[in-house]
């Protein structure tokens, strides 16, 4: 301990006082400034966390909508086969109809 003041009074009273600013500013300094560094780590993990979530979701609606579009894509290639089918079985009842009223007509006329 004598050694100590020995040290500190050899140092003189500006190093003294100098040393004790310096200690307390590092002293105050240091821990906020960790303690900030650790609030943007955190901050950084979340928006990295978040923003996995978010692609997540687009992924999967991505994937919904995809398959919503397939979908309804069979839907309407089934539709459009069916309106080819109906297009023709009318033509065909009317040719036939008309290929009857004919023939009613020529056997009227005859």
């Amino acid at each position: 301990m004598e050694n100590l003041f020995a040290l500190l009074g050899s140092l003189g009273v500006g190093a003294v006082l100098g040393g004790g600013l310096i200690f307390l500013i590092i002293k105050s300094y240091i821990p906020s400034y960790l303690s900030e560094k650790g609030k943007n780590l955190a901050t950084k993990e979340d928006v990295a966390e978040i923003t996995n979530k978010v692609e997540s979701v687009k992924t999967e609606y991505a994937q919904i909508i995809e398959e919503i579009r397939s979908n309804n894509q069979l839907k309407l290639a089934e539709i459009e086969r069916e309106k080819t089918i109906r297009k023709e079985v009318y033509l065909e009842a009317t040719e036939a109809l008309t290929r009857h009223l004919n023939i009613i007509g020529s056997l009227v006329d005859s």
